[in-house]
Formats: structure tokens, C-alpha cells, sequence
């Protein structure tokens, strides 16, 4: 009799402990589990041994990866994670929250192996958001994700554990990544910025003809780049010829074709245009005209090209059109955009 007493006494007991548990658990707002700061409140105590699945406390034992800048290793531990607080979880919960770290991986390999995506949309992407309700709405993980997991309240609690753990430090992640990658992203669109603004200022003036033909010639530059390779294409400056005695005089100079090479700084160039050259009253020129960055344009010019027995001419000349012209058309577009992409990084990098 007593033996039936005490089992149905323990059964009762444990009943209420089962029931205070899910009470606790229902009394619990879904903020204990899905807010950062909430949770990192939270005595280890009231965890137990699911403490060491806390976002702060993995992503504290993640320092050697963080170090050596290992994102995808980073990325494996949350999977990891995740896997370890999966047992008893909702299966659709499941399946989607499989996804949306899959995703994070993908964005962590890139990270890791491409230089491009590092500097161009890595920086700005974020694979892995986790949204507030407001009262009485759902928290939202992934959000505008197709594979986007509404938690609430209700929740059980190893859906919302899995799920929200998983994910803040997923995020927490690809925070830190993409703070490593603007970085990188910084450094190189002002080091293309400055590139710019040094071709700007001391480069070979375009007239609208150059601005067409350098703005499409692929092989000139490299992408959201300025020319390395510059061509001069029907080019018209002021000139002066200079020959022995009294027969000096102004001319109109005609550059018909050459090629300029910039420094990699575009700071300063040299090269070679086929000039014309038709002084007062006389019969054109031809030759060919030197360039040297701003020490200017030099170069020698005849009244018939190479079997011509008249007095050849130092022809000089400067390159007053940069004072009138207005950048227009495809390189002015770009370099634009190398200025507001650059503004962006520098706003995202001061939050």
C-alpha cells in the first residue's frame, strides 16, 4: 500500500515540475530567447548546459578563427550550432533554418576566396537579418528571404532556441566579415578614387570624340578604372613653330591619332601623336608630337612627310582645352559612381 502511496506521490510531483516548466516556458516572452541583450541578461543558471550554445559564448571561442579571419570556418561553427540545438525543433522551422545558413555559408566562401565581392557586393549584403515584432507579432528570421521563419511567443522552446541562438551568431558572423571586407572595400575604392582625381588633374585633356572612344575602349583601362592607355583622336590645340631665322610664326595643330601611357597613379604619361600643323599663310605641316605629362608637348613637323627637302619646325604647343572642358558621357558617369560608392563605405564604416 505504501509502496503504491509513494509512486503515485512522485508521479504528481513530477506532473507539476513538467507543468511549472511549460508555464515558466509560455510565461517567457519570445525577446528572452530572439533579443541579444535579453538573452546575454540571462542567468547561466536558468540555461544549464545549454548556456555553452549562447551566441556570446561560441562566438567567445571563436576568437582563433576571428584572428586569422577564417569566415568560413566561422560559418561550419554556426551550422555546427545550430545542428547541436536541433533535437526536438520544429521540422518545417528546421528545413528552412538549414537554408538560410547554407546561404550564410556561401556568402562566407566568397568572403574568403574573392577578392571582387569583397570590394564590390559583399560588403553591403547581409544573408542573415533578424526582425522585432512589435506587440503581439512575430519575430521574423531571414527576413524577405524565401525561406523566412515567423517565431512567436508561442514558440516551443527548441524552435526558438535553435533559430534565434543560431542565428544571432550567424549574423554576428557576417557582421564581422563584412566589416573585414568594407575595410578592404575602403582602402581600394579610395586608392581608385584618388586615381581619379590625379587623372583629372594631370592628365591629357578629352575632347567629346576622346570621351566617346577612351569611355568604351575596354583594353585602355581596367573596370571603374581611369585610362592607363590613353587615345588621342582628332585632338585641336594652339601651336608655335620655331625655325632658324625669321620664319617662327603661330600655327593650328591637329593631333589626327596617338597613344598616351599613364603612370599607375595616373599622375603623370608620356607618348606620341601624328600631328598637322597649318601655320599663317603657308602650307601645312606634318610630323610627329612627344608628350610628357606637363612638362607639355614638343615635337617636329615638316611641309611634306619624309622626302621633303623644305626647313623642318620645332613645333610646341600646350594644352589649353583642359581649362574649357566639361567632362561628359561614360568616364564621368564612372567616375561618379567611384565617389559615391566610396561616400557609402565610408557611412556604413562610421556606424
Amino acid at each position: 500500500m505504501w509502496r503504491s502511496v509513494r509512486s503515485t506521490v512522485a508521479l504528481v510531483l513530477l506532473v507539476l515540475a513538467a507543468t511549472r516548466s511549460v508555464v515558466a516556458q509560455a510565461g517567457r516572452p519570445i525577446s528572452d530567447d530572439c533579443d541579444g541583450d535579453a538573452l546575454a541578461a540571462r542567468p547561466a543558471s536558468s540555461l544549464g548546459v545549454a548556456f555553452e550554445f549562447t551566441p556570446n559564448r561560441v562566438w567567445d571561442r571563436l576568437l582563433p578563427l576571428r584572428e586569422g579571419r577564417k569566415f568560413a570556418a566561422m560559418g561550419d561553427t554556426a551550422r555546427a550550432t545550430f545542428k547541436a540545438l536541433a533535437s526536438g525543433m520544429n521540422e518545417d522551422a528546421r528545413i528552412r533554418m538549414d537554408a538560410l545558413l547554407n546561404a550564410v555559408q556561401q556568402y562566407l566562401i566568397r568572403t574568403d576566396t574573392s577578392a571582387s565581392f569583397r570590394v564590390e557586393s559583399g560588403p553591403s549584403a547581409r544573408p542573415m537579418e533578424i526582425r522585432a515584432g512589435d506587440e503581439g507579432e512575430p519575430w521574423r528570421v531571414g527576413v524577405g528571404s524565401a525561406h523566412e521563419i515567423a517565431l512567436t511567443d508561442s514558440s516551443d522552446e527548441p524552435t526558438r532556441r535553435a533559430v534565434c541562438w543560431s542565428a544571432m551568431l550567424a549574423r554576428r558572423i557576417v557582421d564581422y566579415a563584412g566589416e573585414a571586407a568594407r575595410g578592404t572595400a575602403l582602402q581600394v575604392l579610395a586608392e581608385r578614387d584618388q586615381r581619379w582625381a590625379n587623372f583629372e588633374s594631370s592628365g591629357y585633356s578629352l575632347t567629346p570624340l576622346e570621351l566617346l572612344v577612351n569611355g568604351w575602349c575596354r583594353v585602355c583601362r581596367g573596370k571603374m578604372e581611369p585610362p592607363r592607355a590613353q587615345i588621342v583622336l582628332g585632338h585641336v590645340l594652339p601651336a608655335y613653330l620655331v625655325r632658324n631665322g625669321t620664319g617662327s610664326r603661330a600655327a593650328l595643330g591637329f593631333e589626327m591619332l596617338g597613344l598616351l601611357f599613364y603612370a599607375p597613379s595616373r599622375k603623370s604619361y608620356w607618348g606620341v601623336t601624328l600631328v598637322l600643323a597649318y601655320p599663317q599663310e603657308q602650307r601645312r605641316e606634318m610630323g610627329v608630337m612627344l608628350h610628357a605629362s606637363r612638362l607639355g608637348q614638343v615635337g617636329i613637323t615638316a611641309p611634306s612627310w619624309l622626302f621633303s627637302g623644305g626647313q623642318p619646325s620645332l613645333i610646341v604647343s600646350t594644352d589649353l582645352y583642359r581649362f574649357v572642358q566639361r567632362w561628359q558621357g561614360r568616364l564621368r558617369d564612372e567616375r561618379a559612381e567611384v565617389s559615391r560608392d566610396l561616400d557609402r563605405l565610408r557611412g556604413m564604416t562610421a556606424r
